[in-house]
C-alpha cells in the first residue's frame, strides 16, 4: 500500500524539520520508501502537466481558428452590407453609385474595401486562419 499526496508532502515536510513523530510514513526504511513514494508523486505531477498543456495547445489552436474564421466573416458582412452579395467591388461600384462612380467615391470605398482586407489580413496573419498548433510547428 502506497501513500497519499499529501501524506508524502507531509511526510517530506516533516523529514525538512527532522521530525519523524508526526511523519505518516510507517513503512520502515524511511529514507528509501519515502524517496519512491516522492518519484512517484513528481512523475504523476509532470505527466498531468504535459497533458494540460497539450490540452491547452488543442484549445488554443480551436481558438485561433475559430477566431479567424470571425473576423473573416464580419469583414466579408461588411462588404456585403448594401445587398450585393458575391458580387465583386467593381460590380458593386459600377451599379450602386454610377454618377458618383465619375466623383471619385469609387476610389474611396475601394481604399475603405482595401482597409477592411487589410485589416482582416493582420488580424488573422499570413495562414488566412489556418493556425498551427505547437506540436505541428517543428514539422
Amino acid at each position: 500500500m502506497g501513500m497519499t499526496d499529501n501524506e508524502i508532502i507531509k511526510a517530506l515536510e516533516c523529514c525538512k524539520r527532522d521530525d519523524c513523530d508526526n511523519c505518516p510514513n510507517d513503512f520502515g526504511n524511511c529514507y528509501a520508501n519515502l524517496a519512491g513514494f516522492a518519484l512517484d508523486l513528481i512523475n504523476r505531477k509532470k505527466a498531468e502537466i504535459e497533458r494540460l498543456e497539450s490540452a491547452l495547445d488543442a484549445a488554443n489552436y480551436t481558438i485561433g481558428y475559430f477566431k479567424a474564421e470571425a473576423i473573416k466573416e464580419f469583414a466579408e458582412r461588411l462588404k456585403e452590407m448594401d445587398g450585393y452579395n458575391n458580387h465583386t467591388f467593381d460590380d458593386c461600384a459600377s451599379v450602386l453609385i454610377p454618377e458618383e462612380y465619375q466623383k471619385g467615391r469609387y476610389e474611396k470605398t475601394r481604399e475603405i474595401w482595401d482597409t477592411i482586407d487589410r485589416l482582416v489580413k493582420e488580424m488573422v496573419g499570413d495562414n488566412n486562419g489556418n493556425t498551427q498548433r505547437k506540436e505541428d510547428e517543428g514539422k
